[in-house]
């Protein structure tokens, strides 16, 4: 999962950085020269939806999501699998609403043949087919979170529960303790 993290990372890096240029590229057009490349705001548009929901996935599988957690630690273990498992339920919840609203966006553009209101008079089925394609891996995944959640409980296994928790500073420092040995395992290699 940690490759797909960087590769998706680097992915949104290219994406935003090609999208930048471009605006910076849009900019100086217009303003010297009085020429528009048309249609990049549009552009910036559909960059920014596919990639925020391809984030929602990626933010729930590495427990990145935010969770407010100043008396978490507080309470009795029981109190906290029960908010871990109310945390995962909510989540799958907002990702069900999200993606049927986005099923019922899409339904409409077909419907009405909707394009889009700029000069590349988009067919919106295509942008919206591909966020909602980019959605549904994030129910998916909370569904199978819900589920492996529930799976704790019944069998009553804290290392699988113990995901369900949200990241503490500990947590978070011994990651980056792992990461920087591995940097540091590939240097002697290369080295």
């Amino acid at each position: 999962m940690r490759r797909f993290e960087v590769w998706a990372g680097a992915a949104f890096g290219v994406a935003f950085c090609l999208l930048s240029a471009l605006v910076f590229l849009e900019t100086i057009l217009r303003k010297f020269f009085s020429v528009s490349l048309q249609g990049i705001d549009e552009l910036g548009g559909y960059v920014l939806a596919v990639t925020a929901a391809l984030s929602f996935s990626l933010a729930l599988c590495d427990r990145a999501h935010m969770r407010i957690d100043i008396f978490y630690r507080m309470f009795p273990l029981v109190v906290r699998r029960l908010l871990d498992g109310l945390a995962m339920f909510m989540t799958a919840l907002v990702a069900f609403i999200v993606v049927w609203m986005g099923w019922i966006t899409l339904k409409e553009s077909i419907l009405f043949k909707s394009v889009s209101q700029t000069p590349w008079a988009t067919p919106m089925v295509i942008p919206q087919s591909i966020w909602l394609a980019t959605l549904l891996p994030f129910l998916l995944l909370s569904l199978l979170g819900l589920m492996r959640w529930g799976y704790g409980v019944v069998s009553q296994d804290d290392r699988i529960l113990s995901e369900f928790a949200p990241k503490g500073a500990q947590d978070e420092l011994t990651e980056q303790v792992e990461l920087l040995n591995q940097r540091e395992q590939k240097r002697s290699k290369a080295g």
